[in-house]
């Protein structure tokens, strides 16, 4: 891999990280040191395993189908990510009686959590 794709994603994943961080810290969120270490673990996990299939497809894949499929995926990213937000939309509309305090989602794990007034 060439340097300077590492040392851009080291400042990107840092930069993340400072970000989330300041977040969590304006919100007076703690976190305990076993979170902090499996989210750490999970994220390394992520970027090897997201690194050595790159390596892995990249010897495989020219480099017009590599930037023909990329495009593919993000541009089906921002149209899920635009689906998702009509979709939560029209969801909180059908909710019109009841308030909602806080709604938390988390997809992977497909855990919806909603605190209704």
């Amino acid at each position: 891999m060439d340097i300077w794709s590492v040392l851009f994603l080291s400042i990107a994943i840092s930069i993340d990280s400072f970000i989330v961080g300041t977040t969590y810290g304006i919100k007076n969120i703690k976190t305990g040191f076993v979170s902090l270490m499996i989210i750490g673990s999970i994220s390394a996990l992520a970027i090897f395993l997201s690194g050595s299939i790159g390596s892995g497809l990249a010897g495989n894949i020219g480099e017009f189908y590599a930037r023909k499929l990329g495009s593919l995926l993000l541009i089906g990213i921002g149209c899920w990510y635009v689906y998702s937000a009509y979709r939560e939309k029209k969801e909180i509309k059908e909710i019109d009686r009841e308030k909602i305090l806080l709604s938390l989602k988390i997809r992977p794990l497909g855990i919806i959590i909603k605190i209704l007034k």
